[in-house]
């Protein structure tokens, strides 16, 4: 090793031991997270959903129900199956594959989840390379004479590495900011997929019942239009009175009044179904729910309150907002306190591109930022 190798060497491991206290140092003093810790809201201490001591709605010599309550069991995500009926399984399916808030929802999950990923990326080292080119003139000024400069070509290439500190936790609260945001994306979207399949059944039963309500009102009116052509004849054969008959045809007109608004909530049902499934009512029709074709649950599971509060995605998406707040708190602390970030380079720079790696081309740096506030006109502060 000649000299001027045995020169380049000695500040590379000055280097390297100067990079080992200060990564020391940042181990030593990272470890503490400003802001407060999240804690998860208690349950509610409820074991039961009514008071005790409460008469049961029963009529005098009516019995239990059929249906039994399973308590604490879990409820299936295809809930809907309980109901034992294919038409209204592949309507739910269907909307579930072509519903766009649905798809609306699963693709803001995807995006929470991958600024999760980029936070990631706050915890860890940066490490960066670059290379120029460069064409200089340096003017004889800067050397004490009046005379031109020497006009040369300057190549450089070499790595780059640095690391915020995160001495006060700032980034790892940011970090679980994004975390929390992403749970309650994926809870929002739990959200739309019940609050879908449940508006998709209620409207195909809506849809069932007011088919059997028309029914049931077409019956009422034919028996109308038969008993008015009875009394007609009887009337005809003096064996009762006009008014008899008067009575017959109002009858019958106020029973045809029962149809308009049974068949338009017949004709609501049908769109409100054709637009879950992510289709118009024009170019869809969904199929002819019979409520004789539903199976009532035999089997009803039911959780206790304080377990109920846990699965629903609604109040586990206001716990997740909550811990985001939580964390966005020790974020905007950690900006009160100052910020320290470690940065090295090693370049090789050369007139020419035969002797960019040669021993006496290297450069290379170590620095220790800092910065600390010391007046804002109270941003930070308010921003905490």
């Amino acid at each position: 090793m000649n000299g001027t190798q045995a020169w380049h060497q000695r500040p590379r491991r000055q280097a390297g031991r100067a990079a080992l206290g200060l990564g020391t140092a940042a181990l030593l003093l990272a470890g503490c997270a400003l802001g407060p810790n999240f804690t998860r809201p208690a349950a509610p201490a409820v074991k039961g959903y009514t008071a005790s001591g409460v008469p049961k709605l029963l009529a005098p010599g009516a019995k239990e129900p059929t249906q039994r309550l399973a308590l604490g069991e879990k409820i299936s995500g295809d809930w809907w199956q309980l109901f034992h009926s294919q038409p209204l399984d592949t309507v739910v399916r269907r909307a579930i594959a072509d519903n766009r808030s649905l798809a609306a929802a699963k693709a803001t999950l995807a995006q929470s989840r991958e600024v999760v990923n980029a936070a990631l990326g706050v915890l860890y080292p940066r490490i960066d390379l670059g290379a120029s080119v460069a064409r200089q003139n340096v003017s004889g000024a800067h050397q004490g004479n009046g005379t031109g400069g020497p006009v040369f070509d300057l190549y450089s290439v070499g790595p780059t590495v640095s690391y915020p500190l995160d001495l006060f936790g700032g980034a790892r609260r940011y970090l679980e900011q994004q975390e929390a945001l992403s749970r309650y994306q994926n809870y929002q979207l739990a959200a739309a997929y019940l609050t879908l399949t449940s508006n998709v059944v209620t409207q195909a039963i809506n849809l069932a019942a007011a088919r059997a309500e028309i029914k049931a009102a077409e019956e009422i009116i034919a028996s109308d239009q038969r008993n008015l052509d009875l009394v007609r004849l009887e009337v005809e054969a003096g064996k009762v009175a006009e008014t008899d008959l008067l009575t017959a045809v109002s009858q019958l007109a106020s029973d045809r009044t029962l149809l308009p608004p049974l068949r338009q909530q017949e004709s609501v049902a049908r769109h409100a179904l054709s637009t879950l499934v992510g289709e118009t009512p024009a170019g869809w029709s969904p199929p002819n729910f019979d409520l004789g074709a539903f199976a009532l649950p035999e089997t009803l599971p039911v959780s206790l309150p304080s377990s109920l509060v846990r699965q629903r995605p609604d109040i586990l998406a206001a716990e997740a907002e909550l811990h985001a707040a939580s964390a966005a708190i020790g974020v905007a602390t950690a900006e009160l306190y100052p910020q320290i970030s470690l940065s090295a380079s090693l370049s090789q720079s050369a007139l020419s591109v035969g002797r960019l790696f040669s021993g006496a081309s290297t450069l290379w740096s170590v620095a220790a930022d800092l910065t600390a506030p010391i007046f804002h006109g109270g941003t930070l502060e308010a921003q905490r």
